[in-house]
């Protein structure tokens, strides 16, 4: 049974280089902001000249109504666009459109690789499949995605 509660969370651990937010719950919109501010602010913390990974926790997202879901979805790609890494979820337009919109970070901070992590294990699958890279992986379970980002070498 999921927890209909919102769970929302961002940290930097300096000694993995790891970037780590979870939004989990029953969210609406106000729940999405506060998690856009939570990554942004935690993200102030990372230092310059820094690569890192980065850890998203879907499990247990719910969202209140298609609206909401719309409105999350966009946020991560800017966030990862300011530090110079592209999903490849992408399509060609979304690419175009982030170019030409977002600022990319001045303090020489890259993103090196993601995982997302979902509940859904047929759906983080289909992704997995059809967009997986050697540095962006969609699984739906915590341990195994933890063990890939410690292993992942650039």
């Amino acid at each position: 049974m999921i927890d209909k509660s919102p769970t929302i969370y961002s940290k930097w651990d300096q000694e993995k280089q790891l970037f780590s937010t979870r939004i989990s719950g029953l969210v609406g919109f106000n729940d999405v902001k506060t998690w856009e501010a939570e990554m942004l602010k935690e993200s102030q913390k990372i230092p310059q000249n820094t690569q890192f990974k980065f850890l998203v926790d879907e499990r247990d997202y719910q969202f209140k109504n298609i609206e909401v879901h719309k409105f999350k979805r966009d946020i991560m790609p800017k966030f990862l666009a300011s530090f110079g890494f592209k999903l490849s979820v992408l399509s060609a337009e979304d690419i175009k459109a982030l170019d030409e919109t977002v600022v990319i970070n001045n303090k020489n901070i890259q993103c090196i690789a993601i995982v997302m992590v979902h509940h859904d294990k047929e759906k983080m699958q289909a992704l997995q499949d059809e967009f997986g890279q050697e540095n962006e992986k969609y699984l739906s379970n915590m341990e195994t995605a933890e063990g890939w980002l410690h292993n992942y070498v650039y």
